[in-house]
């Protein structure tokens, strides 16, 4: 297994400034690629601010103008995985974040893929799916990593994630080719997105983080058809704040323009990993921030995290969160899904998997989750089948073959099919993209 910690720092190296930022950055980086990876597969990883496994992992929100209620069944559909290429023959690794179907011959992957050679580039990765196989699409010459895929229609997509500067990266699809757009910088030294979300092509959402290298706050920034600008967020500090705050969003949900949810977490610089839950509500004029009640270790500390949020179009939403056995590790976490009660969020009872879940849709009337190959880490490493997790009262799961080991980050609804894509360990200790469907 490569040292993701000194990947990280070599990385480190193309930004420019004075080390103890740079040592700051890093130190967040590293705790939060651990558990975003679920117990570091080996990655050779762009400089993002990450927490755990991402979060759209969720039904694109902007399928309410390109998808009809889905047909297809969680519990009985037939699961397959397809075989997906590599971005070029120096790719050595590649990974595969975020997942949007918008019709059975239309689905858009994305991620990032790493280079070959003495700079170590790491690209943007886009492949897309029209029916019977996937391919490489083509994308402009740029350094770094998407993390989130979201579509309004066939002709209108956004993918966002973050340069290895780092810096926030968008891109869009309109219909023949790929182009970079120009999001607003909010200012601050290092800046990037997590997710995205769209409701209308007036109506889309990029959220993530900033920081100047001491310490960070949320970012969401929002496209009116025109142009990307800075929504204000409130700002949010960790409790017990023992150090500098590094807040951020992980993913984001709309079920209307009036109903979207940002969630996240609020970490201190020190010590490392020590943070909460994070949870904000968008309703078409200010964000409003929520608590939820933290899971505490033994000892009464605080390692808690957001994974994902998925909203429905009658309101309700559910948040996966997890919670940390070790501190800063990201070893022995535990899943956390909450319920949106109307005022407050409520705690649902944990699923039997020992693996937080990553990613969450809503499918007709139940709540399908994913959880991730790479169980906990409690005893040491050991692989698993990655796995469907249905929530109807009760947790019911199936498992998804030819995920073992796999860490599952992104999961989208079709109108007749299930999408998800994640990242395994390779036979030859590079990493490869994983994606599959169920119909």
């Amino acid at each position: 297994m490569r040292d993701l910690k000194g990947r990280l720092d070599q990385e480190l190296q193309q930004i420019r400034g004075a080390p103890d930022a740079r040592e700051l950055v890093a130190r967040r980086v590293r705790a939060r690629a651990r558990r975003r990876k679920l117990a570091a597969i080996p990655a050779a990883m762009a400089i993002t601010v990450a927490i755990v496994v991402p979060l759209t992992r969720i039904i694109s929100p902007g399928s309410k103008a390109i998808q009809s209620v889905p047909s297809v069944d969680p519990v009985t559909c037939s699961w397959t995985i397809t075989p997906t290429p590599s971005v070029s023959p120096q790719s050595r690794d590649n990974f595969l974040n975020d997942v949007v179907a918008i019709a059975p011959d239309d689905v858009w992957a994305v991620g990032n893929a790493y280079l070959r050679g003495e700079t170590g580039d790491n690209r943007p990765l886009i492949l897309h799916w029209d029916g019977s196989s996937w391919s490489v699409a083509p994308t402009p010459e740029v350094e770094g990593t998407l993390e989130s895929v979201a579509a309004v229609a066939s002709d209108d997509v956004w993918a966002v994630g973050s340069t290895n500067a780092p810096s926030g990266l968008v891109m869009h699809w309109d219909g023949r080719q790929w182009s970079t757009v120009d999001a607003t910088d909010p200012g601050t030294r290092f800046w990037g997105f997590r997710d995205a979300a769209a409701t209308g092509p007036n109506d889309v959402w990029a959220v993530g983080w900033t920081a100047t290298g001491g310490s960070g706050q949320p970012l969401a920034e929002h496209w009116d058809g025109s142009g990307w600008s800075v929504v204000p967020v409130p700002s949010v500090a960790p409790s017990p704040e023992t150090g500098n705050p590094y807040a951020s969003f992980e993913a984001i949900a709309a079920g209307g323009s009036d109903d979207v949810w940002a969630v996240g977490e609020r970490t201190n610089v020190a010590p490392a990993g020590l943070s909460n839950f994070l949870t904000a509500h968008w309703d078409g004029t200010s964000w409003t921030t929520f608590p939820i009640p933290d899971v505490p270790t033994q000892s009464g500390d605080v390692f808690n995290h957001m994974l994902d949020v998925a909203v429905a179009a009658d309101g309700e939403a559910i948040a996966l969160g997890s919670y940390s056995t070790r501190p800063g590790t990201g070893y022995g976490d535990l899943p956390a899904p909450y319920e949106w009660g109307g005022t407050t969020w409520n705690s649902v009872s944990a699923s039997r998997s020992d693996t937080p879940l990553t990613a969450v849709a809503r499918v007709g009337k139940v709540w399908l989750a994913v959880a991730s190959g790479v169980p906990a880490y409690l005893e040491g490493p050991h692989e698993s089948t990655g796995r469907f997790m249905i929530w109807d009262g009760a947790w019911s799961e199936r498992s998804l073959p030819g995920t073992e080991g796999a860490g599952l980050d992104g999961l989208s609804v079709g109108s007749t099919e299930l999408w998800v894509v994640g990242t395994a360990p390779g036979d030859d200790g590079t990493s490869r993209s994983v994606a599959g469907h169920c119909s």
